[in-house]
């Protein structure tokens, strides 16, 4: 569903860009979420570090651009392991993500 919703294009666009622009957000949490999925993309990551006491996991875009990222989830820190692959599509919100 997500490759559906953000990836495939009709006329250009995707069925979120679609839909915000028809409709915009509800609300301001919406508007970040819909700005958030409208600018990502998906990759394939690789687990570099794991900080328990933070739920943060440092991971490596492998696809496309070497980037690192650090990733905020209770349940995948605890059961992910170095060097384990994550094929995702992360999302960046301003006041959480920096």
């Amino acid at each position: 569903m997500d490759l559906a919703l953000n990836d495939h294009r009709i006329n250009g666009k995707t069925a979120t860009q679609i839909y915000q622009k028809k409709f915009g957000g509800k609300n301001i949490i919406e508007e970040n979420i819909l700005n958030a999925l409208n600018s990502s993309c998906t990759s394939l990551f690789k687990v570099i570090s794991i900080f328990l006491d933070k739920h943060v996991i440092l991971l490596r875009d492998i696809l496309n651009s070497g980037q690192m990222f650090q990733l905020t989830d209770i349940g995948f820190s605890v059961s992910t392991t170095v060097g384990q692959l994550l094929f995702a599509r992360l999302l960046e919100f301003d006041d959480f993500s920096r």
